[in-house]
């Protein structure tokens, strides 16, 4: 397990190095078009009869053009958004550019031209055009390569101060200034890619991208065995993929050049007697080896299902299986993720080479028939096994796969499974951390934060959401007491079970709420719920008690705040006064006409105004000054201490002098021990909350409770005497 740490770190290291995350960003943004593209290239090749019927009765019989032009607009034009998107990532990381210097978008430009540069054939006598057979997904690596060369060349040279033209502060448009101190960085930037096209013109090298996957091929001319070929082309593929870059569309052209057997040369050498020989053709490749696309990914999916019990792995899994059906696995590879997860490198690429030794046996050894029929890549397992081998051996070959693959898959998931946990029970305990120690006025924004923080807290919103619209909020109730242990009030405490972190903190889940502006419906919900429980309770004799609400400031922004809760204090039959609405006093309340409207309408109403944590903040005096309040709870920073704190002592004798003098309860929070409570009672504090008597009850819980201590003869005369 140390071991395994240790990989992660560097793992770590490694994705978060600012050239491979470029990378992968970059690819991320294209995905969604690369899905489209399968999606519709799928679409263009089903041959089921009812379908193409449907399809020639919908859009005529050249229906298929339909999917060929999605499929063309999405894909052919992939290298050069790759550029843009990876060189704009990149640029955007550097110093210059957070800086307000240099826009990211004028290096992407540059690398756009850079790659135009390479792709354009030409001599020393002319230009021939460009070839967009580059353009798409076949010029990926190239792309990318040439993204990350431009990029950190244009950055030298900008840095070089000789190289710019003086930016202006008087310029209309700063746009214009840095557009200008670019023209020198950028012009040596592209003339140096110029350089590196003529130097290959000169030996000869007219097309570099074709150059290259001509030396590409050159390593496979060494290996004999047709099989060796096969698993070292997907040995090769899926490091590709392993590092973010399309490893099958990128080693396409290489593919073309293995020796894989046509159908037509397949079916002679198969009636010849040579079943090896016809096995290794490219149906065979798609069908037997990449069932669901690259690394096998339908056995990842069956491994995921039995093991994984965290929601986001479980959420992936079903939201990528019908893509997987057709072999379109892109959601999983960067959704999981297997882009430099090195827990799932090992199986990635050793499931396809398994696979392809297994299938080549069964095949072979007249065990499974053999490769009879051209299917195409897009074709769902089981179905494309059937078709390819005109056999139902050969879907049950494939059944045989998918399961050697999900036990190959399996620990790997369980390892992955363990860290993702870990992973994110840090990341959530951070984030509970900032939420609860951190000062309103100083605590960072959550959702906009690009750290695992922010990752996690946006996906909390969502989960809000859910948790909003099924009903999983519910309310605890909390006893005040007063000096003769009578039950006074109770403090509604809103809680969600979250189906992985368990009890989330209130704090945390008002926090994320008040960001993704949720709080008003959850903030309706409390209020609607604890006036019904209070009407509720008042029907079965427990009376006497008043209901505190927590509100946040937000919600006394809404013009219509006071408005709604006096409407709902009468649906339920309640009396104003029965219910305190309590204000944070860490958090800004506005002295704004609205916040002024709200407030002072419920006090004229009846209902109770409560101060809560007050006492550390630092506007405590002027929320007394500017603000109707009937109640100040002091904070539980001093009650915890006033023990062994002579200066707690000290400032809570003052708040309580302070509020008798102006007619203010108050409350003291967190009173625990006998010790505490007895300490406060002598410095003058009369009403308690706190795990002493009780902690938060549910709502018969409660009931009982008060029914138990609000007895004719609960006043302890004894006690009240300390």
């Amino acid at each position: 397990m140390h071991r395994l740490m240790n990989v992660m770190e560097i793992a770590d290291n490694i994705a978060n190095q600012r050239h491979v995350e470029a990378m992968r960003r970059g690819v991320l943004l294209t995905m969604p078009l690369v899905v489209i593209g399968a999606f519709s290239t799928m679409m263009a090749n089903v041959s089921v009869m009812w379908y193409q019927q449907m399809m020639i009765f919908c859009f005529g019989p050249n229906w298929t053009v339909l999917w060929q032009a999605i499929a063309s607009a999405s894909l052919n034009g992939i290298s050069i958004l790759l550029v843009f998107s990876v060189s704009y990532f990149l640029a955007e990381k550097h110093e210059q550019v957070r800086f307000g210097q240099l826009h990211p978008l004028i290096i992407a430009l540059v690398s756009f031209a850079c790659l135009m540069m390479l792709m354009q054939p030409f001599t020393h006598g002319e230009i021939k055009g460009l070839p967009f057979i580059w353009t798409g997904l076949g010029g990926i690596f190239f792309a990318v390569v040439t993204a990350l060369t431009s990029t950190e060349l244009f950055l030298w040279l900008f840095s070089i101060k000789k190289n710019t033209i003086r930016l202006f502060a008087d310029v209309a448009d700063p746009i214009l200034s840095q557009a200008l101190a670019c023209i020198f960085p950028a012009t040596g930037t592209i003339f140096a890619f110029a350089l590196i096209k003529m130097g290959a013109a000169d030996v000869n090298v007219q097309d570099i991208h074709m150059h290259f996957y001509a030396q590409v091929e050159s390593l496979f001319q060494n290996i004999q065995n047709p099989l060796g070929e096969i698993i070292v082309f997907n040995l090769l593929v899926h490091l590709l993929w392993f590092f973010g870059l399309h490893g099958n569309s990128i080693m396409e052209p290489v593919l073309q050049h293995i020796q894989l057997t046509d159908i037509q040369a397949a079916g002679k050498l198969a009636g010849a007697g040579d079943q090896a020989g016809s096995a290794l053709t490219k149906t065979f490749f798609d069908a037997f080896v990449l069932i669901g696309g690259s690394g096998s990914t339908v056995c990842l999916m069956l491994a995921l299902f039995l093991v994984s019990r965290r929601g986001n792995m479980a959420w992936l899994a079903k939201l990528s299986i019908v893509p997987a059906l057709f072999n379109i696995n892109e959601l999983l590879i960067f959704g999981l993720p297997i882009v430099l997860n090195p827990i799932f490198l090992i199986p990635f690429v050793l499931v396809p080479a398994v696979l392809a030794c297994v299938s080549y046996l069964a095949i072979s050894m007249g065990l499974v028939s053999m490769v009879v029929q051209s299917v195409h890549w897009t074709t769902p397992p089981l179905l494309s096994g059937y078709i390819a081998t005109n056999s139902w051996s050969g879907a049950g070959l494939q059944l045989l796969e998918v399961a050697i693959g999900a036990i190959i898959y399996l620990p790997f998931v369980i390892i992955n499974e363990k860290q993702k946990t870990r992973e994110i029970s840090k990341a959530f305990d951070i984030l509970v951390e900032e939420t609860q120690t951190a000062a309103p006025q100083f605590r960072k924004q959550l959702l906009i934060r690009r750290d695992g923080v922010g990752t996690l807290a946006r996906l909390l919103v969502h989960d809000l959401k859910s948790a909003l619209a099924n009903g999983e909020f519910f309310l605890e109730y909390q006893p005040q007491v007063n000096q003769c242990n009578r039950v006074v009030g109770v403090e509604a405490l809103l809680r969600w079970s979250h189906k992985l972190y368990g009890r989330v903190p209130p704090l945390l889940t008002v926090v994320v709420a008040e960001e993704a502006g949720l709080i008003q419906s959850i903030g309706k919900l409390v209020i609607d719920t604890a006036c019904h429980q209070l009407c509720k309770w008042k029907s079965i004799g427990v009376d006497g008690i008043r209901m505190s609400i927590n509100v946040s400031a937000i919600q006394l922004q809404d013009q219509s705040f006071a408005d709604n809760i006096l409407v709902t204090i009468r649906a339920n039959a309640l009396q104003p006064q029965d219910i305190e609405i309590e204000i944070t006093e860490s958090i800004a309340l506005n002295d704004d006409a609205r916040t002024n409207y709200n407030l002072t309408k419920m006090r004229q109403a009846g209902i109770r105004i409560a101060i809560d944590d007050f006492g550390m903040g630092h506007t405590s005096l002027r929320y007394i000054k500017h603000f109707p309040v009937d109640t100040l709870k002091i904070d539980g920073m001093l009650s915890r201490d006033v023990i062994q704190d002579k200066n707690c002592q000290e400032i809570i004798t003052s708040i309580v002098s302070l509020c008798s003098s102006l007619k203010i309860d108050t409350i003291v929070e967190y009173v625990e021990t006998q010790e505490q409570r007895d300490i406060l009672r002598k410095l003058g504090c009369m009403q308690y909350q706190g795990y002493y008597y009780s902690q938060p009850l549910s709502s018969s819980q409660l009931a009982d409770y008060v029914l138990g201590q609000n007895t004719p003869d609960s006043c302890d005369v004894a006690d009240v005497s300390n």
